[in-house]
C-alpha cells in the first residue's frame, strides 16, 4: 500500500514539474534581438511559420528565404537560425537579417539596438571605407578597418558584393549610418574554430599553409586553427635554418601529434608524414663498412656526424685525437667537415651508431713512426740508413746483448 503511494507521488511530483517547466518557458518573454533556433512547420505565398517549442510560433517573412534564383533555400521541417523582432496581435515576428523586405526605419532602429544583422550592398569605395546600401534604400559608411579581419589589399573585389553588417551608430532618422562586419566575422571564425577544435584527433593527417617562421618552428594555417610545426620535426634530419626546408604561403600534409584543448595549441609534425630511415638503416649502412659523412653538432663527449638525413652516429671523443687527449671535439674537427668513418655498431632500437676512423687501425703504428723519423732527423739532419734506425730502436727500449 505504501509502495502504491510513493508511486502516486513521484508521479505527480514529475507532472508538477514538467508542467512548471512548460509554464516558465511560455512565461518567459523573449528579448528584441535574441537569438533563436527555429523549425520550420509551414509555408505560405507570403510568409514562413516557425516553432520555437512550447507551444510557441512565429513569423518570418517568405521573401527572406528565397535565394537569387528566387526559389525557396529551406523546406518544411528544416531548422534555421533566426533573430526576434517583436510582438504584435499575438504573433511574434522574428527576422534572418534586415534586407529590402524590411525597408523600414523602424526596423533599422531595432536592428542597431539589439545587434542584429543587416543585409547590405557594397555599392564603391569612398575616403577612409566603403558605401554600403542597407535596407533597399538608406546608405552607410564602413570603415577600411570595420570591414574585414585582415587588411584588404583589393577593395575594388568587393564592390558589388551582397554582405551582412551590424549598425555601429545610428541617428533615428537614418541619416548617418555606420555599419561594421567584424563582429560577425569574429563569430564566424570562431565557430570554425570551435568545430575544427572538436574535429581534431592526434594522429590524423592534416593539411596547412605556413603563415610564419620563428627560431623555435613555423606557425601553420590548419584553416581557422593555427598550430605549431617545431623545427626538429621539419625533418628526419638536423635542421639548421627552417627557413631552407620551408617558405611562406607553403601548403603541406602534416601529423597531428598533440591537441592541447586547454591551452588551445596543436603540435604539427611534417617528418612524421615520412617513412622513417632508422627502420631500413642497417639495408644501407653494413656494419665494418666505410661512409662519408658531415660533421653536424658536438658534445663534449665526441661528434656527431650525418651518414644521410636522418641517420647520425657518434664518434666519440677518445677515437678523435689520433691518440692524443684532446679537451673537445671542435678542436680537432669542425662543423660541415667531410670525413670517411667506418660503421663499428648499429643499435636500431636505440637509433645509435657508433663510429671509428676509418683508418684507425694504420693511426697508431703511422704516428709513432713519423715520431721516430722526426727525432732522427733532428738528430743527424738525415734520416740515416735502415741499419741507423735499427740500432736506434734497440738504444731506446734500452736492449743489450747478453754475454
Amino acid at each position: 500500500m505504501e509502495n502504491m503511494e510513493e508511486k502516486e507521488n513521484k508521479e505527480n511530483e514529475g507532472f508538477r514539474e514538467m508542467l512548471e517547466q512548460s509554464l516558465a518557458g511560455e512565461r518567459r518573454r523573449l528579448r528584441p534581438g535574441e537569438k533563436q533556433s527555429v523549425r520550420i512547420v509551414k509555408i505560405t505565398p507570403e510568409w514562413v511559420f516557425v516553432d520555437l517549442g512550447g507551444k510557441t510560433e512565429g513569423i518570418i517573412d517568405r521573401s527572406e528565404l528565397v535565394g537569387e534564383d528566387g526559389s525557396l533555400k529551406y523546406a518544411e521541417g528544416d531548422t534555421i537560425e533566426a533573430y526576434f523582432l517583436s510582438s504584435a496581435r499575438n504573433e511574434k515576428r522574428f527576422t534572418t537579417r534586415i534586407g529590402k523586405t524590411e525597408a523600414g526605419r523602424a526596423h533599422l532602429e531595432e536592428a542597431w539596438r539589439n545587434r542584429i544583422p543587416v543585409e547590405g550592398v557594397v555599392e564603391e569605395e569612398v575616403k577612409g571605407g566603403f558605401s554600403i546600401k542597407i535596407a533597399g534604400s538608406f546608405r552607410a559608411f564602413c570603415p577600411f578597418s570595420q570591414m574585414s579581419l585582415e587588411r584588404i589589399h583589393a577593395p575594388e573585389s568587393l564592390i558589388g558584393q551582397k554582405l551582412l553588417f551590424l549598425l555601429m551608430e545610428f541617428d533615428g532618422k537614418g541619416r548617418n549610418i555606420v555599419v561594421t562586419r567584424k563582429p560577425l566575422l569574429e563569430a564566424e571564425r570562431k565557430e570554425r574554430r570551435e568545430a575544427l577544435m572538436n574535429s581534431l584527433k592526434e594522429g590524423m593527417t592534416v593539411r596547412g599553409k605556413i603563415v610564419s617562421f620563428q627560431k623555435y618552428g613555423a606557425f601553420v594555417d590548419l584553416g581557422g586553427v593555427d598550430g605549431l610545426l617545431p623545427i626538429s620535426e621539419v625533418s628526419w634530419g638536423h635542421v639548421e635554418d627552417i627557413r631552407e626546408y620551408l617558405s611562406p604561403g607553403q601548403e603541406l600534409d602534416l601529423l597531428l601529434l598533440k591537441v592541447d584543448r586547454e591551452k588551445d595549441r596543436l603540435s604539427l609534425s611534417l617528418r612524421g608524414t615520412q617513412p622513417d630511415p632508422w627502420l631500413t638503416v642497417d639495408e644501407r649502412h653494413a656494419e665494418g663498412s666505410i661512409r662519408q659523412g658531415k660533421v653536424t653538432r658536438f658534445a663534449r663527449f665526441g661528434a656527431f656526424i650525418e651518414l644521410e638525413p636522418g641517420i647520425e652516429g657518434l664518434l666519440h671523443i677518445s677515437r678523435i685525437g689520433g691518440g692524443k687527449k684532446i679537451k673537445h671535439p671542435g678542436d680537432v674537427l669542425s662543423r660541415g667537415q667531410v670525413l670517411d668513418v667506418r660503421i663499428e655498431r648499429i643499435d636500431k632500437t636505440a637509433k645509435q651508431i657508433s663510429l671509428v676512423p676509418s683508418e684507425e687501425e694504420s693511426l697508431a703504428g703511422e704516428r709513432e713512426k713519423d715520431d721516430y723519423l722526426s727525432l732522427k732527423t733532428a738528430q743527424t739532419g738525415s734520416l740515416g740508413t735502415f741499419g741507423d734506425l735499427f740500432r736506434q730502436k734497440l738504444q731506446g727500449s734500452g736492449g743489450k746483448k747478453k754475454r
